[in-house]
């Protein structure tokens, strides 16, 4: 009935539903979270979390890391501040896109992305993400999380 591990007896069925938990895919991982923001949602990688400033016609949102830094900035809105050069066209989830990368003076990995949400000719309702960051994994939870953008039921 008891099996001994240690000093201490465990009943059986107990060590096998621990086995069994931690063979399970993502065991002691937290699922992403999804994040609603402005006209759009996203998902976060673990440890990310997400902060909205309405302005007067937009929103901008924060995304940060566990110690507090900014990962990635966006804006949402109908007037998006993006420089058209240099620039190239992108997919992003579906939705169409323009995506430019540099490296800054800081050594940084830098990438703007401006994702068309929904829209016509007269209205455009985009989602302007950036981001200047040393890590490569800190490029690729920015780009997880801008990749995962959808329009907003």
């Amino acid at each position: 009935m008891f099996q001994r591990h240690g000093s201490i007896g465990v009943p059986r069925f107990l060590v096998t539903v621990a086995i069994a938990c931690m063979a399970m895919p993502g065991h002691g991982q937290r699922a992403s979270i999804e994040f609603d923001g402005p006209g759009y949602r996203v998902q976060l990688p673990n440890g990310i979390t997400g902060v909205t400033k309405p302005g007067p016609d937009f929103d901008v949102s924060t995304f940060t890391k566990v110690d507090g830094s900014v990962l990635l900035g966006a804006y949402a809105g109908l007037h998006p501040n993006f420089n058209e050069r240099g620039l190239r066209a992108d997919r992003v989830n579906g939705l169409n896109a323009k995506r430019l990368e540099w490296t800054n003076s800081e050594k940084q990995k830098c990438a703007e992305v401006l994702v068309t949400v929904r829209g016509s000719r007269q209205l455009t309702f985009s989602v302007h993400f950036w981001y200047c960051v040393a890590a490569d994994a800190d490029v690729k939870q920015a780009e997880s999380i801008i990749r995962s953008i959808r329009p907003e039921p």
